[in-house]
């Protein structure tokens, strides 16, 4: 299987680059990186689906970034929807599972599919970014 990551992608890749990022504040933190996804966890501190919309949106994004070479390239978002069935308990923790159905060289889809510990599954979010090529780089 051919990774979709651009270089050499680590947990730490993703935790230690976004210090002060709404998703480093609410506690989103990857946990294993595979060639073709990512897992992440979040505590849930019972803010309803707020909590499943940041998670879902911060790992989406923070995922196409990677798929890139930043020295040429960079990913904007062009859509997300949530789809929730259940709401977590307050002092759960949230498990997310986040892969592209497309990641293509212009515009890429990614799936974030939301369980908690327990295994339930909470909702799945869908995000579409477009990859611009930075000025000069055409």
């Amino acid at each position: 299987m051919k990774p979709v990551w651009f270089g050499e992608v680590t947990p730490a890749t993703f935790n230690d680059t976004h210090d002060g990022s709404l998703a480093h504040s609410s506690g989103v933190a990857v946990t294993e990186v595979r060639p073709d996804r990512l897992l992440a966890r979040m505590p849930y501190f019972g803010s309803g689906n707020a909590s499943l919309s940041i998670m879902a949106e911060s790992l989406g994004s923070i995922a196409a970034v990677y798929t890139v070479d930043p020295a040429r390239f960079t990913v904007v978002g062009v859509d997300i929807n949530l789809s929730s069935v259940a709401v977590p308990r307050p002092g759960s923790v949230i498990l997310a599972e986040v892969y592209p159905v497309s990641s293509g060289q212009k515009l890429q889809l990614w799936v974030i599919d939301l369980r908690d510990e327990a295994g339930t599954f909470l909702a799945t979010s869908r995000i579409t970014t477009l990859v611009v090529p930075l000025a000069g780089q055409g």
